[in-house]
Order: structure tokens, then C-alpha cells, then sequence
């Protein structure tokens, strides 16, 4: 009797496994209509240096700001004629299945900061004194000028909201497709009477040259304002970009997928930027890469980002996404200064 119950449990075990792997399978293909995002997003900014604190003789001394900003995003993707992964992986279903969408998102931002001077100056140059030549004589010495404290001045706070929408038309039928999107940001700076807006309209198009590859064009123009008391700046900017996008088999269960976009603009010395996204897909429900942006040529020492993302499907409704990034250490008119970041978030598919 105790080998029937051993048999039958050895039989049932894998058919109810299998049934099970079934069931993800078929839910994994299963078209779905809508994508609500929810995510948080937190960078800090640090930059150092140095001021003179004396003249007689020269002394500097450190200093060093620290600026946070935190973020919290909220979307919605409506796929109007349905989307789903097929054999691909589930966290590029909209691409893969050519799905045609309309997009909305809210951004809501706010960051702070503080600034910390070194204790002590450091660095005293030269010795002995200034020495002045002046007649009559004897020289007239440079007299020593009274003791100066640092004031320890906070980066002014910050607000910003922004709203976009977006939208991407896919002719199945022959492959092309056309997107654009349009974007508004408004921002305000505490203690500055200062405030920033912008808008950013882009328009494109494209064609897959494969299964799941495509090529795109695009044109980005950008509109700012800047207030500052009574002064008022504005600033406007067109930029081309060149997007390739390409997923693809790498044996067993494996797959990859290369994401490159070439942007260029001239504009204060910067002629634009190379943005390059790797991912590894070792089965359909994760996704972990690399991205890399950086200029191609600048006037400023902008620095390269460098980040790394994972995402998990929990179950083929639900993703589970996360990403870090860093500047490499900038160093512009004596300034040190350096980014990093992190960034979780849900997605659900109905």
C-alpha cells in the first residue's frame, strides 16, 4: 500500500508541476490591455573645493555641499489594440509584440541640501608676507586683513512637478511605426525668488528590420524659461536623435537585447551624447543590464553615467524593477563634484 501512495504521489508531482508551468506560460502569452507604474527615485549630489579665508598670507579653506533629491513617479500605458510578450521576454512585451500605445505620466520632485567647511584652513602660501614696493620709503607692507569665518550657505531648496504623454502608432503590416511625446516641467527654488519652466515636444519615426529589430529618427525641441527676481532668461533647442534597438536569441533559454541611441545638438560647446543599454535575459521573467551615457564632445567636463538594472516578474502581471547609477567625479573651475543614484518601482498589467 505504501508503494501505491509512492507511485501515485511520484506521478502526481510532476503533472501537477507540470500543469502549473502551463498555466505561467499560457498567462505570460495572454494579451493585456493596460500598464500602471508606481516608482521612487533618490540622487545626491556632492561637489568640493576650496576658498581663500586670509591674504596676508594666503590661506584656503574646504569646503563641501551635499544636495538630495527625491522623486515619486506615477504612469499609465494604455495598449489600444492589446499587447503581449510571446516567446520574449515579459519586460519588453510592448516592443516585441509591436504594440501600438498611448502614455501619461507624473513626476513630483523635491531636494535640499547642505553645506560643511574643513575645521581648520589648510594651505598657506606664501611665507613670508606680501611684500608691497611703494615709495617713500622703506615698502609699505600689505597690512593683515581681519580673521574671515566661512558662512556655512545651504543649497536652496527645490520643487518640481512634471507631466508628459506619450504615444507610439505601430503599422503591423509593414513594420513602421511612428511616436512622439510631449512634456511640461515646472519647477521653484526657495530663498531665490527663482523659478524654471520648460517644454519638450519630440516627434519620430521608425521601422523594424527584423522580428525584433528596429531603427528609429527622431527630432527633440525644447523650450525653457528661467526667473530669477525681476530677470527672465529663455533658451530654446532642437536636437536629432538615432535610436537602434535590438532583441535576440543567445542559446538555451537565454536571451539579450542592445539599446543604442546617438543624440546631437550644438549648444554651449556640447555636441550631443551616446546612450548605451545592454540586457540579459536568462529566462523570460528577468532582466538585469548595464547602461552608459556619455557626451561626445563638451566644453564642460560633464562626466559619463554609469548604472545597473534588474527586474523581476513575481508573477507575469506583476514586475518588480530596480536601478542604480553614478557620475564618474567631475572637475570644472576648481570644482569636485559626483552623482549617484537609485531608483526602485511595481508595475501591473491588466
Amino acid at each position: 500500500m505504501k508503494i501505491v501512495r509512492t507511485c501515485r504521489a511520484a506521478f502526481v508531482g510532476p503533472l501537477f508541476v507540470g500543469g502549473l508551468l502551463t498555466t505561467t506560460a499560457a498567462a505570460a502569452a495572454e494579451p493585456f490591455t493596460f500598464e500602471l507604474d508606481a516608482a521612487y527615485d533618490h540622487s545626491e549630489f556632492t561637489s568640493s573645493g576650496e576658498v581663500i579665508v586670509g591674504l596676508n598670507p594666503i590661506q584656503r579653506q574646504s569646503f563641501r555641499t551635499v544636495s538630495d533629491d527625491d522623486s515619486t513617479r506615477l504612469s499609465a500605458v494604455w495598449y489600444y489594440n492589446g499587447a503581449d510578450a510571446g516567446d520574449g521576454p515579459l519586460s519588453r512585451a510592448g516592443f516585441t509584440s509591436r504594440a501600438s500605445s498611448l502614455g501619461l505620466s507624473f513626476t513630483d520632485s523635491d531636494g535640499g541640501g547642505v553645506t560643511a567647511f574643513s575645521v581648520a584652513p589648510i594651505g598657506v602660501i606664501p611665507d613670508p608676507p606680501i611684500v608691497v614696493p611703494s615709495l617713500p620709503e622703506p615698502p609699505i607692507f600689505l597690512p593683515d586683513p581681519p580673521p574671515f569665518t566661512p558662512i556655512a550657505f545651504d543649497p536652496p531648496s527645490t520643487d518640481s512637478t512634471q507631466v508628459s504623454l506619450d504615444a507610439r502608432h505601430v503599422f503591423k503590416s509593414t513594420g513602421w511605426y511612428v511616436f512622439g511625446s510631449a512634456s511640461y516641467d515646472d519647477s521653484d527654488t526657495g530663498g531665490l525668488d527663482s523659478s524654471a519652466e520648460s517644454t519638450r515636444l519630440l516627434a519620430g519615426f521608425g521601422r523594424y528590420v527584423g522580428k525584433t529589430t528596429s531603427l528609429d529618427l527622431a527630432v527633440l525641441h525644447v523650450d525653457s524659461e528661467l526667473q530669477f527676481g525681476l530677470t527672465e532668461f529663455s533658451d530654446s533647442t532642437t536636437e536629432w536623435l538615432l535610436g537602434l534597438t535590438h532583441i535576440a536569441d543567445w542559446g538555451g533559454n537565454w536571451q539579450y537585447g542592445v539599446d543604442l541611441a546617438i543624440s546631437t545638438v550644438e549648444r554651449f560647446g556640447n555636441d550631443g551624447s551616446v546612450s548605451l543599454r545592454g540586457s540579459l535575459y536568462p529566462n523570460r521573467s528577468v532582466a538585469v543590464g548595464l547602461d552608459v551615457v556619455t557626451s561626445i564632445e563638451s566644453a564642460l567636463d560633464e562626466g559619463t553615467r554609469y548604472g545597473a538594472f534588474v527586474s523581476w516578474f513575481a508573477t507575469p502581471r506583476l514586475e518588480l524593477f530596480a536601478e542604480v547609477s553614478t557620475i564618474e567625479p567631475l572637475s570644472n573651475l576648481g570644482l569636485k563634484s559626483e552623482e549617484d543614484s537609485y531608483g526602485i518601482g511595481i508595475r501591473l498589467r491588466l
